[in-house]
């Protein structure tokens, strides 16, 4: 990125963070939980759509969800 120019930039970041098995919301919040994550992308349960549970600044928890 053109502003990052000698910020020590090195791209992104992959993490774990991610279920390419299909699971239920609930095993997704499971999983978003026990590991202590902020955001979990997985491929939901029963469909070929993906969706991410995350954790809001106030605690509370959000979803993408684009086939809604």
């Amino acid at each position: 990125m053109a502003g990052d120019v000698g910020l020590g930039y090195a791209g992104p970041v992959r993490l774990p963070y991610y279920s390419d098995r299909p699971i239920s919301f609930e095993e997704a919040l499971v999983r978003l939980e026990e590991g202590q994550k902020e955001a979990f992308l997985f491929k939901k349960l029963g469909g070929d759509g993906w969706a991410v549970v995350f954790r809001r600044q106030d605690g509370t928890i959000g979803l993408v969800d684009p086939e809604g």
